[in-house]
């Protein structure tokens, strides 16, 4: 293989492998953080809310979001206020695997 060549490809491979442990550190940062769960639960929220009518309050996300998930507390009203599901902690556990 030609020096040049051989730079190339190697410049290449590094670039890749940056992006993937990127990616990798970006997934684990937004998934095993408290301020990255805050941050999808602040993003999901808003497209649940426009989903269902009423209003719908989720309060603390946590847990690892691939084996287990846990919210302190679920609250949703119908359009006038009145209570439809309100929950305490919710926990639920699964594996990716099954």
């Amino acid at each position: 293989m030609a020096p040049r060549r051989r730079t190339v490809v190697l410049g290449t491979a590094a670039v890749l492998l940056l992006l993937l442990v990127a990616a990798v550190g970006g997934v684990v940062g937004l998934t095993q953080t408290d301020a990255g769960r805050a941050l999808i639960l602040r993003t999901a929220l808003p497209i649940a809310r426009a989903a269902i009518p009423g209003r719908l309050h989720v309060s603390g996300l946590h847990g690892t979001l691939f084996t287990e998930l846990a919210v302190d507390s679920l609250d949703l009203r119908t359009a006038d206020g009145k209570p439809f599901i309100t929950t305490g902690p919710i926990r639920v556990t699964y594996d990716p695997r099954d």
